[in-house]
């Protein structure tokens, strides 16, 4: 592009939910041949933990009662009905649904947001990343198994948090420990070295150097990613996060 990105790391996340209601989402879904016509890929996305029990949108909700989240797994929305990723059948289920989109309409594969107000967890459950992890695999598996019978590689792209909205946890509007990625489960090194994700989406509140003379988020994900298959990104939140390579030159990934 004019920026100076290549062409080769650009992808179309359509932006399923995000304050769509069910006929907005339908009509993207409809329309994604449009979208794709620019001859960018487009990935399939969604937030992982919004996929909420919308008893009689979605019946398998209402006929398992018992993969709903419990109240107590999110005390800042204790009304929320989300679904419990601990348990084989919903990630079979959220995959298979996944899935059917990648196989049905013209995009290039998935694009899944993890870590946001909303847990997939309950508060207790001590393995919150081998559950993550089996997900993706579920995943990983499906899309190379399209992939093999329609005779292209399909992409799996990760967007996630990598620590705490500063202003947020002072307000107390969440604790501390929620906003963190190992609370949710998350792993980037291990996803990294399976080869489980083809774009790892790092979204950080301290900038992408860090703070405190610290590596930050995006440089740490470079340095784990260098040699290997994943493309790393940065997601900006604010201009302030975005440095001026003229004052502070970005470090070398595999230093």
């Amino acid at each position: 592009t004019g920026a100076g990105i290549a062409r080769s790391r650009i992808a179309v996340d359509p932006g399923f939910g995000f304050g769509k209601s069910l006929d907005h989402n339908l009509a993207l879904l409809r329309g994604l041949s449009q979208i794709a016509a620019d001859g960018l890929p487009v990935l399939a996305g969604f937030r992982i933990n919004r996929f909420f029990a919308r008893f009689g949108v979605e019946p398998w909700f209402a006929n398992n009662p018992q993969v709903v989240l419990s109240p107590g797994s999110c005390p800042l929305y204790p009304n929320q009905q989300s679904a419990n990723l601990a348990l084989p059948e919903v990630r079979e289920h959220f995959a298979r649904g996944a899935l059917d989109v990648v196989e049905r309409y013209p995009v290039a594969g998935l694009h899944l947001e993890f870590m946001r107000a909303v847990p997939f967890f309950e508060l207790g459950e001590p393995d919150k990343a081998g559950h993550v992890h089996a997900f993706l695999r579920l995943l990983r598996q499906g899309l190379d198994r399209i992939g093999q019978e329609q005779g292209r590689h399909l992409e799996l792209s990760i967007w996630s948090g990598t620590e705490g909205n500063y202003r947020v946890i002072r307000q107390g509007l969440f604790p501390p420990e929620f906003m963190r990625p190992q609370f949710h489960g998350i792993e980037h090194q291990a996803w990294i070295e399976e080869g489980l994700v083809d774009r790892l989406i790092l979204s950080t509140w301290s900038g992408p150097l860090g703070r405190r003379g610290q590596p930050g988020a995006l440089v740490t994900g470079m340095r784990l990613a260098h040699g290997r298959g994943t493309l790393i990104q940065g997601a900006v939140a604010n201009a302030a996060e975005v440095p001026d390579p003229g004052r502070v030159p970005l470090p070398d990934p595999a230093a």
